[in-house]
């Protein structure tokens, strides 16, 4: 929830007002572009869960084209192809809201995908939080670029924790509401006992692909037993 719904709700509703961004009409009749996911799987899904359980009429990715079917299926999201020439002129001017992982390399499509009303959020991803003067010189440029940009923002979970604790304490406390009331369903992948923690700590730092979802510790538990049990590896992030 703290890693990946919270970051991908209040990116969503960037520069909305509370409690506005808490309704179910927040999103009513928009269009909501996710773009750049490539490296941000788990909060796309949920981000697109986010903007339908909003009120968003169209929710449009871009993505490989490995995940359309889940997109279709499962959370029936318009997938997109990732080259910029085959989605921009799909989505060119049209779009309410743009949420983009990878501004860097998509800022000229990004402005160009968004209605006249719309508005651009650049999601600094936490992978991409490095430290040194050098990442600090990065992040005021990007930072400059965007207030030179009309209806742009960027979003950074660490720095929204630092700059209003309290906000984002509401803005989770709503999430867990919605958890409470099974709206959303985080992505589980993985179930361990407390046996299992070293061997999955080991597993994260050697593999290549990222996560779709959480590992969750029961310490009570007998990882082995555990290992058996067959549990749903689609996205199902919102109860049907």
């Amino acid at each position: 929830m703290l890693s990946i719904y919270l970051p991908a709700f209040q990116a969503l509703h960037h520069g909305q007002p509370r409690p506005w961004r808490y309704s179910q009409e927040t999103l009513q009749r928009k269009r909501v572009l996710i773009t750049g996911t490539s490296n941000a799987l788990p909060e796309t899904w949920a981000m697109v869960r986010l903007a339908q359980y909003g009120g968003a009429s169209e929710v449009y990715v871009v993505c490989e084209r490995e995940q359309h079917s889940t997109l279709r299926q499962h959370l029936y999201a318009l997938p997109l192809d990732a080259h910029m020439d085959d989605w921009l002129p799909a989505v060119r001017g049209r779009m309410d809201v743009v949420i983009d992982f990878d501004y860097v390399l998509n800022e000229w499509a990004s402005c160009r995908a968004l209605a006249p009303n719309g508005r651009l959020v650049w999601y600094r991803h936490p992978s991409k939080r490095e430290t040194g003067h050098l990442w600090l010189l990065d992040g005021i440029w990007e930072q400059t670029k965007m207030c030179l940009l009309d209806r742009a923002s960027m979003y950074d979970l660490y720095e929204s924790h630092c700059e209003d604790f309290y906000a984002m304490k509401m803005d989770f406390e709503f999430l867990m509401r919605l958890l409470a009331q099974r709206q959303i369903r985080p992505k589980i992948d993985q179930y361990i006992g407390l046996d299992g923690v070293q061997s999955a700590h080991k597993d994260l730092q050697t593999q290549t692909q990222p996560l779709s979802g959480a590992i969750v510790c029961e310490p009570w538990k007998d990882t082995d037993v555990m290992s058996n049990v067959t549990y749903s590896t689609t996205p199902s992030l919102m109860s049907e």
